[in-house]
């Protein structure tokens, strides 16, 4: 079997899992539509800047949220398993794979919703989504490696170590994401974007090298 077999093979697994805890991932749904309500409700005038702020932050702890459990299936004995028929990049970039599809998925409800409730039309929509794709295999790349150290600590409180070590990981994505959102929209100048998109892709190459690098000894922990 290849190593693109063995990766979608534990997506799929994933995938299964997480329509067998329902309960869990509805609650995620519902938390970034009972924040995107009291944004609506609270927020009188709206700028894009103030738009993009609110996005991203929701996004992201709704991702934090969604993601904080995304090592707690790997018990002892079920990770060894995993050592034996998988390679630790081959089961961290599944991860990665499947986290970056759900956090997309929650972006395109809290986008959906404020665009819907804001009448606030983004321009280059197709630009901004795939930018925001990006962003999201960003997060998710923060998320479930940060997931892992969390998880290898054995701690008690391990979500909160990992919203510890994860925010401030999050922050320049957010500052970019917010800027772009800023940019894209202006009305009284051009902004290119191009620039950012290449320090969010950046950004991404980054991560992902250093996961790859790190993922070995972190496993075997």
């Amino acid at each position: 079997m290849t190593s693109t077999a063995r990766i979608l093979e534990l997506i799929k697994k994933d995938v299964t899992a997480e329509f067998r805890n329902f309960s869990s991932t509805s609650s995620v749904f519902l938390f970034s539509v009972t924040v995107v309500f009291i944004a609506i409700k609270s927020i009188v005038t709206w700028d894009y800047a103030l738009f993009g702020a609110i996005l991203w932050i929701l996004v992201l702890f709704s991702a934090i949220n969604a993601t904080s459990k995304t090592f707690d299936s790997e018990g002892s004995n079920q990770k060894l398993f995993y050592y034996a028929l998988y390679n630790p990049v081959e089961i961290i970039v599944a991860k990665i794979i499947y986290n970056t599809f759900f956090i997309f998925l929650i972006f395109l409800l809290c986008y959906g919703l404020l665009i819907f409730f804001t009448d606030m039309s983004v321009h280059e929509s197709f630009t901004y989504i795939f930018v925001s794709l990006l962003a999201s295999c960003a997060l998710s790349t923060i998320n479930s490696f940060t997931s892992l150290i969390a998880k290898s600590t054995n701690a008690n409180n391990s979500n909160l170590l990992l919203s510890i070590l994860a925010l401030p990981l999050a922050i320049p994505v957010l500052l970019i994401m917010v800027k772009i959102t800023k940019n894209i929209n202006s009305i009284t100048e051009e902004i290119s974007i191009k620039d950012d998109i290449l320090i969010l892709s950046g950004i991404n190459l980054l991560l992902v090298g250093i996961v790859i690098l790190l993922i070995r000894e972190l496993w075997s922990a």
